[in-house]
């Protein structure tokens, strides 16, 4: 099966830390394209710079733009539970661990793995990048290849 070789904690990791910029994606994405401001002229004399931090700033609002359906169209596939974890946790609130636990009626470990399962479920749905990490197969070296 192809999940399998699927790394959980990995996997976890790459969805809270996507999750955890909710809110940061969120203000990026509704600002304003035309607030951006040309180089000043002030006469005096300075070094040319190379970067071009209009069109950085144009490539984030856009990527923003883009992510932050894909986040909520992800959240809307997931089952009640699950829902419920990633909104209460990262999207429209910011609750602890705990407050969220206690909100489901679940004992600690019971929503640890609900919360595992809700991060996993979110990463399969999510498909703008990906956040699903995979273990390396385990190799064995052939006995051909240890000798030199």
């Amino acid at each position: 099966m192809i999940l399998d070789n699927l790394d959980r904690d990995a996997t976890c990791a790459r969805t809270k830390k996507l999750l955890r910029s909710y809110h940061s994606l969120k203000r990026i994405a509704g600002r304003e394209l035309t607030m951006l401001q040309s180089p000043s002229m002030n006469g005096m004399p300075r070094s040319q710079s190379v970067d071009n931090h209009n069109e950085q700033r144009i490539q984030e609002r856009l990527i923003a733009a883009e992510e932050v359906p894909a986040i909520l169209n992800a959240v809307a596939t997931l089952d009640d539970d699950s829902r419920a974890i990633i909104d209460g946790q990262y999207i429209k609130d910011n609750l602890s661990s705990v407050a969220m636990a206690t909100k489901l009626g679940m004992a600690s470990t019971t929503f640890s793995k609900a919360k595992k399962k809700a991060l996993i479920c979110f990463a399969e749905a999510f498909d703008y990048e990906e956040l699903l990490a995979f273990k390396r197969p385990f190799r064995v070296k052939a006995a051909s290849e240890s000798r030199p």
